[in-house]
């Protein structure tokens, strides 16, 4: 018998970034990963919330690539790091 995988169930809505169950989504939400919450607002607030979680995610992208990197804040040197 093997291993379940720790996955979340449902489907992943891209506006609020939550796992939410197939109920919660429209039938055009399915293919657009947009929970029917979410397309309620308008669309300035959808472009808002998209720009955020854009911004976020390309600050934790940066953060754990120059830790990869291993360029020290303070003194501009690089380690190589493993």
């Amino acid at each position: 018998m093997s291993k379940k995988k720790n996955r979340p169930h449902g489907h992943y809505c891209k506006i609020c970034g939550e796992y939410k169950a197939n109920e919660k989504f429209s039938g055009k939400g399915h293919a657009a990963h947009i929970c029917k919450a979410c397309s309620r607002l308008s669309a300035a607030e959808k472009a808002a919330a998209m720009d955020i979680k854009y911004i976020q995610r390309f600050m934790m992208d940066t953060a754990i690539w120059s830790w990869r990197i291993g360029v020290l804040p303070l003194t501009g040197k690089t380690v190589c790091l493993p």
